[in-house]
C-alpha cells in the first residue's frame, strides 16, 4: 500500500508545511530511502524490541531471546524518521519557541484521503 507523508503542524501555513515536508524528503533522499521504508524499518525494530529480541541471552529465562526479524538495512535507517521529523519541524516553524509540542511528521495510506490534521 502506498503511503503519503504529511505533517501535523498546528498553526502552520500551507507554505510552512511545504517547507517542512521538503526538509523531511531531503533527509530521506540523502540516505537513498523513502518515508515509507523508514517508517516500516522503525516499526520492525520496535516490534523486535518489544518482543525481547535484543535481550542478551544471559538475561533470558530460557537462555535465548526470540529471533530478531528486523533486517540490517532496517536497523541502519530506522532512526532516520526522527532526523526527518526534526528537520521538518525546524523548517516549518523556524524559531524553537514557536514549535507546538505535537508538531510532527505523519504517514497515512494514500488512498485513505487527507487526514484531518490541524
Amino acid at each position: 500500500m502506498k503511503m503519503q507523508l504529511a505533517m501535523d503542524a498546528p498553526g502552520a501555513t500551507v507554505e510552512q508545511v511545504g517547507r517542512g515536508l521538503a526538509a523531511a524528503e531531503a533527509v530521506f533522499a540523502r540516505h537513498e530511502t523513502t518515508a515509507q521504508e523508514v517508517a516500516e524499518a522503525l516499526a520492525a525494530r520496535e516490534y523486535d524490541e518489544h518482543a525481547g529480541a535484543f535481550i542478551p541471552p544471559e538475561d533470558c529465562v530460557d537462555g535465548k531471546p526470540p529471533k530478531a526479524t528486523v533486517t540490517r538495512r532496517q536497523m541502519q535507517i530506522a532512526d532516520l524518521w526522527y532526523e526527518a521529523d526534526d528537520a521538518a519541524v525546524a523548517a516549518c516553524y523556524g524559531d524553537a519557541s514557536a514549535r507546538p509540542e505535537r508538531a510532527q511528521l505523519v504517514l497515512f495510506p494514500r488512498d485513505a484521503g487527507s487526514p484531518s490534521l490541524q
